[in-house]
């Protein structure tokens, strides 16, 4: 069942706040091991999100939706190689499921790369994210 179409106003208010989210999240100056120019990208298909690394490196990602994104506990992380996307691969994403405010149209990808520690390990680098439209 569709929902009613929102109106342009709350349309425009949506996009501008997903603009202003990934804004916030977004770093234009990268801090991890490679600056290249190769950063992931993201495009929307009737599965899901496809996401592409095109670099030779690893980049970690998590996708939530637009609008759950106030209700969402999360941290970013280099010790789950469940969201590590090999470099030189691309993944589909499912669609996540509907969260608190039903099915949303506008979802936000995350993504960094593990960069030395100091201390012999890895932590995550700068967060960066990309903004699609279902």
């Amino acid at each position: 069942m569709r929902r009613p179409s929102s109106s342009p106003l709350l349309r425009l208010t949506r996009r501008l706040g997903l603009l202003a989210i990934v804004a916030a999240f977004a770093c234009s100056s990268p801090t991890g091991p490679l600056h290249d120019g190769r950063d992931p990208t993201v495009h929307a298909t009737a599965a899901g999100i496809v996401i592409r690394n095109p670099s030779p490196v690893p980049v970690y990602h998590f996708v939530a939706g637009a609008m759950s994104l106030a209700h969402v506990n999360w941290a970013p992380s280099v010790h789950d190689d469940r969201d590590a996307l090999p470099g030189a691969a691309e993944r589909l994403v499912p669609w996540p499921r509907p969260g608190i405010g039903g099915v949303e149209s506008e979802y936000v990808v995350f993504w960094w790369r593990a960069t030395v520690d100091g201390r012999g390990g890895f932590r995550p680098d700068s967060v960066r994210a990309l903004g699609v439209v279902r």
